[in-house]
């Protein structure tokens, strides 16, 4: 039997360049002044965003998360594909320590994943690909406590299944994490550096109680949790990359202390070309449905 049980001794360890696409998908505080039905209202409640020329590079089929632009105060407007929350089954992460320009440590933590996309009407989860989140600091506090308390939650029905199973992994499922309802804006560092960030959220369902049937329904199945061992395998490097990393000083940036932030955003004046569905790992991906509101 495959030693599912890999995939937690991957959640510790950090590598080199990853040999498979997985586009970067970084975290975003939000921004109070930003109004709330601005793109895929990331800009005000913070989330997720990768580089639209990442996704053309690869061509991927990206319609699952909006199509907008930032604009940090900091630089000229870039395209992005961007989504308040993504469902993810975590493959490894890597972690390490940096100097920012301040003179203080900030953790920065890389999560590499499978995402997937949800089919409302179906309910259920179609694999989509790999991915690797970003976070600093704080938000990157946050992100590994909300991997820790959904290992944590799930655990009294996990450890119920099979022994060595797939279905006792606690990262064999689809994991959503996010922002959901009204935005949060939290007090971080102090002094003249004083800011906020956005933390990343674990979503549970509205009574906060797990259940058999609302676990298996987010179990991602032996098909992707076998591709999932196989890029995990070929990651090893990638999550080793970190372990002797030495923090350096980071270059002074416009807008301390976490990572630039959009301070606008709007949709693309036109469309481009249509994407390709190439390079999917499983599953032909459905519709996203409504991407903040879970009907399960």
């Amino acid at each position: 039997m495959p030693n599912y049980a890999d995939l937690d001794n991957n959640l510790s360890g950090g590598a080199i360049q990853l040999p498979f696409a997985a586009p970067l998908m970084v975290w975003y505080r939000g921004v109070r002044q930003v109004p709330a039905d601005v793109g895929a209202g990331v800009t005000h409640h913070g989330g997720w965003a990768v580089k639209a020329e990442e996704i053309a590079e690869n061509a991927f089929d990206a319609s699952h998360l909006n199509n907008e632009w930032f604009t940090p105060d900091s630089g000229k407007s870039y395209e992005v594909y961007a989504t308040r929350a993504l469902h993810v089954a975590p493959i490894g992460k890597r972690v390490r320590w940096e100097v920012t320009e301040y003179g203080s440590k900030r953790s920065h933590v890389q999560l590499l994943a499978m995402s997937a996309v949800l089919n409302s009407e179906a309910k259920r989860f179609d694999a989509w690909h790999a991915v690797t989140l970003t976070a600093k600091g704080l938000a990157a506090k946050s992100l590994e406590d909300a991997l820790s308390a959904w290992k944590a939650k799930s655990a009294p029905l996990r450890l119920l299944l099979e022994k060595g199973s797939a279905q006792e992994s606690p990262w064999c499922y689809w994991i959503t994490l996010g922002t959901f309802g009204e935005a949060k804006y939290l007090p971080a560092g102090k002094g003249n550096n004083a800011s906020y960030y956005t933390p990343v959220e674990l979503y549970m369902p509205d009574d906060k109680q797990l259940t058999p049937e609302w676990l298996s329904r987010r179990f991602v199945g032996i098909e992707v949790a076998d591709a999932m061992l196989e890029m995990a395998d070929m990651a090893k490097d990638w999550m080793r990359a970190w372990d002797n990393y030495e923090a350096q000083p980071q270059p002074a940036q416009p807008m301390p202390p976490e990572p630039d932030y959009p301070a606008q955003a709007s949709t693309p004046p036109a469309p481009g070309k249509p994407m390709t569905n190439s390079q999917k790992l499983a599953a032909q991906q459905a519709s996203a449905g409504n991407k903040n509101n879970l009907p399960f």
